[in-house]
């Protein structure tokens, strides 16, 4: 008997992935590399069951905005955990496999927002998956700090495997630079995180294709809350003096996210003027180093003074000027 499971082609014409199922074996075939057999693993049925459930949820995550993880779906992942725990072993080719790779089913549950409960009962079921790595160099606890995991989830992974706290994916990150990198991070799992390894604040890694950035340079980067960048620029002030690989100190990245975000606002091209709340974190930097805004962010880059004169920011300006 002969079950096709689906095919669907991705961005990439070259990663399209098919998989076929054939009772009682599960095959996975990729055209990516020369459309090459890459995995042929002799699964029984039953255990695609818990697959098939969060390979839906991933698909369906990426095609609707207003998706959210429900409650019957911890269930059903408990459930299906309780029924067959050796299906929690094996490593399946999830819908991500551009970052994922084959990986093993705690990644999706985490990468969907699965409760404490559910994480943690696939933890039990394979403790092994928590150290284990995907495509991009993620550990679970990675995986769960990049995708805006609940304080709850984080504790169960650090409570279980304390050693993951120090580990760094491909681009040398931590989890503590996964969860500043996250639009979707809380910042009590960001002071959580801190706590239980402060050093990880020294840290540098890469994010967006640059070197030498620690926490405080890729939360001011990409957004991060105004408790998250305050907490962590108390715990590590002098962060706000150093120079990522180019010449940026963590103002530079603070002034040009607000800077890509006003091209957004329906305003006039001349003296624009951003939300109030946006400039709390340019006010945190400045009152810890207020030489900070005319360092020159090397070649590339002028001051941050400058980069806001050039745009007309209104009261971006009266702020680096005060």
């Amino acid at each position: 008997v002969v079950h096709v499971a689906y095919s669907r082609p991705t961005s990439r014409e070259y990663n399209r992935v098919t998989y076929v199922s054939y009772f009682p074996l599960f095959i996975h075939f990729s055209e990516q590399h020369f459309g090459i057999l890459i995995m042929a693993v002799l699964l029984p049925h039953q255990d695609a069951e818990l697959f098939h459930l969060l390979d839906e949820g991933l698909r369906e995550s990426k095609t609707s905005a207003g998706f959210s993880w429900e409650s019957r779906h911890d269930e059903q992942i408990k459930a299906l955990v309780q029924k067959n725990p050796k299906s929690c072993t094996f490593k399946y080719p999830f819908d991500r496999s551009d970052r994922f790779g084959s990986v093993r089913p705690i990644y999706a549950a985490l990468a969907l927002g699965a409760s404490a409960d559910a994480v943690e009962l696939l933890c039990d079921a394979c403790p092994a998956s928590l150290m284990d790595r995907s495509a991009c160099g993620w550990t679970a606890l990675h995986t769960a700090c990049a995708h805006g995991a609940s304080l709850d989830v984080v504790q169960v992974l650090t409570q279980k495997c304390p050693s993951a706290l120090a580990e760094r994916d491909i681009k040398k990150q931590t989890p503590l630079h996964a969860a500043c990198e996250s639009v979707r991070a809380d910042p009590s799992v960001i002071e959580y995180l801190v706590r239980m390894r402060p050093e990880s604040l020294r840290e540098t890694a890469c994010s967006s294709g640059v070197y030498g950035q620690q926490p405080l340079h890729i939360a001011c980067g990409f957004a991060a809350p105004f408790e998250s960048v305050k907490l962590i620029l108390q715990s590590h002030p002098t962060a706000a003096r150093k120079a990522d690989m180019d010449g940026r100190i963590p103002l530079h990245l603070a002034v040009c996210h607000y800077l890509h975000k006003v091209q957004n606002l329906h305003t006039s091209v001349f003296d624009r003027v951003l939300p109030e709340d946006s400039l709390g974190v340019v006010r945190l930097l400045l009152e810890e180093h207020p030489r900070a805004v005319k360092t020159k962010g090397g070649r590339k880059w002028g001051t941050p003074l400058e980069l806001a004169s050039n745009k007309r920011i209104t009261n971006m300006r009266s702020v680096l000027h005060s």
